[in-house]
């Protein structure tokens, strides 16, 4: 089958199904079954709702290129002996077009999530459950990762296609957008279901930590507010995010040993395994491009084996950090360019790279590291955000606060609301460094088109200084950003199979 219509043939498939063992994050691939001879029964519900969280380590794996190297955070570095990345790098550069692969994935991925969501949520009502409890639990996960798949969906591409039942029919899977404004109604509609029968945290056995619970719905319906600014609404729902706390150390956060955390609201699940599906390689993917990967990771040297340079930190990003701010240790380290192949192209003498997702592995891109989607902290700097909006700016700075103490650092001054909006900005560059927060937070506070091009201006007039080869001139399209690349393109190739959908507007 095409890749172009891959879209479509997950949502009339449904799902592929995932058999597992009785730990949740021990999910291996069986052969796929056909979805009109399964979840017929309890067992097999139980195993569609696993195979549903399948999908989000694909919805991650491409985030850092949309939500964070779109942005002044983050930078690859530009290597003229091997471009075979550089699509990938086109995002940053804001030279993406309807035809750019990893779009595709995402839209992909997002709507394979919601056809096996949708299976399920089909199925649990037609099934006798022993304990009524565990068919409403089936059916609030199911709900939850709808609800995050389509909001996922919306804020990159704003109007998407509603599609809440699984498809049959070829012809069923031409589905025309609906507006942004419908597409969150359901998430919400989604939500109530999911908090009406997710466990509050502290009840979640072991062997099914990284399952969504009451709190990630919780902050799912409040990001939904808080991403249209509506503050007071959002101010509400944050204050319902309970069961969890800020974890003593920033540096811990990122330890294997201290995955799920009780700072940890949700989080993709990943292990260290042979099998690559299952374990995270971000860790690699953003080292600098070394002569010897063992220098580095200790494990399988790697020489000058595959593209990496993606999502560097920025001089921008590095200058946020104030002097004894712990987290910049626990979040970059540093590589001298004579590591490099050539390191005589770059006037810089060490590259930068993300050092969160580093933990101890036995071989090359097989970390177990699990990827946060939202954490306490963030809680804590929205509740202030919110605040702050609503002309609270010392309220604002007692939360900013308690998530610098974290840090190791001093509390922030007082101000008024446009200066404790500059310390927003700050700390959460500084807190959420390459978790892909920063694309959302230049569109939600309204400053994205002159904060990027103002970034690209800087980037153009010194390349060297932004991991560019000595020599190089970017070409004047590039880091030209208008209100219409705040939003991603329809994928061409979908638009090709399905003829009802409309294109965003500058693509």
């Amino acid at each position: 089958m095409k890749y172009s219509k891959y879209i479509i043939a997950c949502v009339i498939v449904g799902m592929s199904l995932f058999s597992c063992s009785d730990d949740f994050l021990t999910i291996y691939p069986d052969d796929a079954i056909a979805s009109d001879s399964f979840f017929s029964n309890e067992k097999e519900i139980a195993q569609g709702v696993v195979g549903a969280y399948a999908p989000l380590r694909s919805i991650v794996s491409n985030d850092y290129l949309f939500a964070e190297m779109r942005t002044d955070n983050t930078q690859f570095i530009y290597d003229p002996s091997d471009r075979g990345g550089s699509s990938n790098e086109e995002y940053a550069e804001f030279l993406d077009t309807e035809h750019s692969g990893q779009v595709s994935h995402k839209y992909n991925s997002c709507y394979d999530l919601i056809a096996k969501a949708n299976k399920v949520i089909e199925s649990v009502p037609k099934v006798g459950f022993e304990d009524p409890n565990v068919g409403k639990n089936y059916l609030a996960q199911a709900h939850f990762l709808r609800a995050y798949a389509y909001f996922h969906l919306t804020s990159y591409f704003g109007d998407v296609p509603i599609v809440t039942k699984p498809v049959t029919t070829y012809g069923g899977a031409f589905v025309q957008r609906s507006a942004k404004a419908e597409v969150l109604s359901l998430v919400l509609a989604d939500l109530e279901v999911a908090l009406n029968g997710l466990p509050d945290v502290s009840l979640v056995p072991e062997a099914e930590l990284g399952r969504a619970t009451k709190g990630a719905a919780q902050m799912l319906k409040a990001m939904v507010y808080f991403s249209q600014r509506e503050y007071k609404v959002a101010e509400q729902e944050f204050m319902k995010v309970k069961g969890y706390s800020l974890i003593g150390s920033y540096a811990d956060l990122w330890k294997l040993e201290n995955k799920n955390n009780e700072e940890s609201i949700f989080e993709v699940q990943y292990q260290t395994t042979d099998d690559q599906a299952y374990s995270n390689a971000f860790f690699y993917i953003f080292l600098p491009k070394v002569q010897n990967t063992e220098l580095i990771t200790g494990v399988d040297p790697q020489v000058n084996g595959g593209h990496r340079g993606y999502n560097t930190a920025t001089p921008d990003l590095i200058a946020c950090y104030e002097e004894g701010d712990e987290r910049f240790d626990a979040t970059i380290a540093y590589c001298s360019t004579d590591l490099v192949a050539d390191p005589t192209i770059y006037k810089v003498t060490e590259f930068p790279y993300c050092v969160k997702y580093f933990a101890p592995h036995q071989k090359k891109d097989r970390v177990g590291s699990n990827w946060p989607i939202w954490r306490y902290a963030e809680v804590l700097l929205n509740i202030a955000e919110c605040r702050n909006e609503q002309n609270d700016p010392d309220g604002a700075i007692t939360l900013i606060n308690q998530v610098r103490s974290r840090a190791g650092l001093g509390e922030a001054p007082k101000g008024n609301q446009s200066h404790v909006r500059k310390v927003l900005d700050k700390e959460r560059r500084t807190e959420f460094a390459f978790e892909n927060k920063r694309w959302f937070d230049l569109i939600r506070t309204q400053q994205a088109v002159k904060v990027l091009n103002d970034f690209g201006a800087k980037v153009k007039a010194e390349p060297t200084k932004y991991y560019y080869h000595q020599g190089y001139t970017l070409i004047p399209e590039a880091f030209n950003v208008t209100s219409e690349r705040l939003l991603f393109p329809i994928p061409q190739r979908e638009r090709d199979v399905n003829k009802e959908l409309t294109q965003n507007p500058g693509y």
